[in-house]
């Protein structure tokens, strides 16, 4: 079968993948993927569907993928949980701002896809 790739108005078709991470960067999770990086942002500066957990993943990122086979992201753009408690310890507000890739994930890419 011939490589091909899929295009719409002739352009590569790509997904716009977000991750959560937990704090000790052991544990990622890819918890969804949109058609564009302005719905993909939405969804984290929100944590509409609460992937930080209360707070336990502190990151997210999203990665720009292409289609095919071993995909690269080439494109990350960093977020960290800013995590408001009440008095008595309990998670209030969670949101994501953005950061600049953490040291420790420094060239390490494909979070969301494995």
């Amino acid at each position: 079968m011939p490589n091909k790739q899929i295009t719409r108005g002739g352009q590569i078709m790509v997904i716009y993948a977000v991750a959560s991470i937990s704090k000790d960067g052991k544990h990622t999770h890819c918890i969804g993927w949109f058609k564009s990086y302005e719905e993909a942002e939405k969804e984290v500066l929100n944590d509409t569907a609460d992937f930080s957990e209360e707070g336990e993943n502190e990151y997210a990122v999203i990665e720009k993928v292409d289609d095919g086979v071993f995909p690269i992201s080439e494109v990350q753009k960093w977020f960290r949980a800013d995590v408001k408690k009440d008095d008595e310890g309990y998670v209030v507000d969670i949101k994501y701002k953005p950061i600049s890739a953490p040291e420790k994930f420094k060239g390490i890419i494909n979070f969301s896809i494995g």
